[in-house]
């Protein structure tokens, strides 16, 4: 193995355990939005516990910023223009996006559907007093995840790979988590604060960023399963105890909004190490079962319609978890179960044609030899999703 960082090549191959990874991330998300009251016990209490909303954003972004990273590693390295990657991009979330933009500006119109156009919303509805109850509540994390698309390929582009290194594993994490502390506590009433730091795009790079650091440092873990899930478990028994310790001290109660930053995302790149050490061994099934490949799959259109169906239904969660008067367990497995079928029909109908256009668009070149003192790449058979 080489012996400085620097002489690592970037990888492209496919991981089937991270598909099965975008569908745990996704099925918390559509749990956390069913009434904890009509929830089993032990799940209820998980819930509570868990906040597997926030953790399913919050492993959404750092999956999403191990993936494009070690993409535009690997085309940076190819010589691929930057272009090449910001239209995949775009021909992957747009299309179904606006999509539903549109349809909700037809239906539902609001002030905030200008805001959802320009993927600005996560700041409309963290600053927006009372916050509006809409079916487009939850493109908050799309429109952060597209201002990372924004920013952060640009500077994998135009760094060195050491200060890109650098950026992903200590500047931009730092510089996250000290805006979350001003804002805490000089520049926003409590309650702003805790909408903002929850929201806003400057504070949730901690997490994207990080998990871009997984893909700089890639071929330390890969081939190490039992260094990796070593410091996998490690990860994530820091992250919870940071988290609980937190939020069972009064003292540091203020804190509990940062704390829940830095601890759900060190949480999340624990899964993140663990998903890829698990894909060395024969367990890696657990994820990679073509039923959890699957959700994974369409897993960005469960995403994208699930509030909105859920809404409509009218099983959305009171604000103390509970479900509305008349909701019972069989309408929201009806909900889910149209969610399910939504993001199916669309898959198959919009996404998956776009995504062999795109392919078509831009296929990719003969690799090039590897130098003698670097790893060599893996074959690219990833998709570039």
């Amino acid at each position: 193995m080489p012996t400085r960082v620097a002489e690592f090549a970037p990888r492209r191959d496919h991981i089937s355990t991270l598909d099965g990874l975008r569908a745990v991330a996704v099925l918390m998300v559509l749990w956390a939005h069913v009434p904890r009251s009509l929830q089993p016990f032990p799940l209820a209490k998980l819930d509570y516990i868990l906040q597997p909303g926030y953790f399913g954003v919050d492993l959404f972004f750092v999956l999403s910023g191990f993936l494009i990273t070690r993409i535009l590693l690997v085309d940076r390295a190819a010589g691929r223009p930057l272009t090449q990657f910001l239209v995949k991009r775009c021909l992957r979330i747009f299309p179904i996006y606006f999509l539903v933009v549109g349809v909700m500006a037809v239906v539902a119109y609001g002030p905030y559907i200008k805001w959802c156009a320009l993927y600005l919303s996560n700041y409309y509805f963290a600053l927006t007093v009372p916050l509006p109850a809409t079916p487009l509540n939850h493109t908050w994390s799309l429109a952060v995840e597209e201002h990372y698309y924004l920013i952060w390929p640009a500077l994998v582009f135009l760094c060195p790979p050491r200060v890109v290194r650098a950026l992903a594993t200590w500047v931009i994490p730092l510089l996250a988590v000290g805006a979350a502390l001003l804002t805490v506590f000089w520049f926003m009433k409590p309650d702003r604060a805790l909408e903002l730091v929850y929201r806003g795009t400057q504070y949730r790079m901690f997490s994207l960023a990080i998990g871009g650091a997984v893909a700089c440092y890639e071929p330390l873990f890969r081939g190490h399963t039992a260094r990796t899930f070593a410091l996998s478990a490690g990860l994530a028994v820091v992250g919870m105890a940071v988290y609980v310790g937190v939020g069972l001290s009064a003292q540091l109660r203020d804190l509990h909004i940062v704390t829940k930053q830095v601890a759900f995302g060190l949480l999340s790149v624990g899964v993140l190490l663990g998903a890829l050490a698990l894909a060395e061994t024969r367990l890696r099934l657990v994820l990679s079962n073509p039923v959890m490949a699957y959700i994974g799959r369409i897993s960005y259109g469960l995403y994208l319609y699930h509030y909105i169906v859920y809404f409509y239904l009218g099983v959305l969660p009171l604000n103390d978890g509970s479900a509305p008067p008349g909701v019972t367990l069989s309408r929201v497995a009806l909900a889910i179960g149209a969610t399910f079928a939504l993001a199916t029909v669309s898959f198959y109908v919009i996404e998956r044609p776009i995504l062999r256009y795109k392919d078509r668009l831009y296929k990719a070149p003969a690799p090039r030899p590897a130098p003698a003192a670097t790893v060599a790449p893996a074959p690219v058979t990833a998709r570039a999703d």
